[in-house]
C-alpha cells in the first residue's frame, strides 16, 4: 500500500510537469514510470485502483512523446509509447 502512494505521488510529479508545459522533464518522469508499472504487471499481475488513472497518464506520456519527438521519429515514438 506505501509503495502505490510513492507510485501514485510520481505520477503527480510528472502531471505537474505536464501542466507546466516542461514536456521533456514530463516525459522522462512519464517512460521510468511506465517501465516500472509495467515491470510490476508482468510480475503481479496488480490492480492498481482509483488512485492512479493509468489510461490518462498513458494519453498523457504518449502527448510528450509526440511533442518533444522530431519529425522524422514521431511516428515510431509514439507507437512505442502507446504500448
Amino acid at each position: 500500500e506505501y509503495q502505490f502512494a510513492e507510485l501514485s505521488s510520481l505520477f503527480s510529479l510528472a502531471d505537474r510537469f505536464f501542466m507546466r508545459d516542461q514536456l521533456e522533464s514530463a516525459r522522462s518522469v512519464y517512460e521510468a514510470l511506465f517501465e516500472l508499472v509495467s515491470m510490476i504487471d508482468e510480475k503481479a499481475g496488480v490492480f492498481w485502483g482509483d488512485d492512479v488513472d493509468l489510461r490518462e497518464e498513458r494519453a498523457r506520456y504518449c502527448r510528450c512523446v509526440y511533442e518533444t519527438s522530431g519529425p522524422a521519429e514521431r511516428p515510431e515514438a509514439f507507437a512505442a509509447a502507446i504500448f
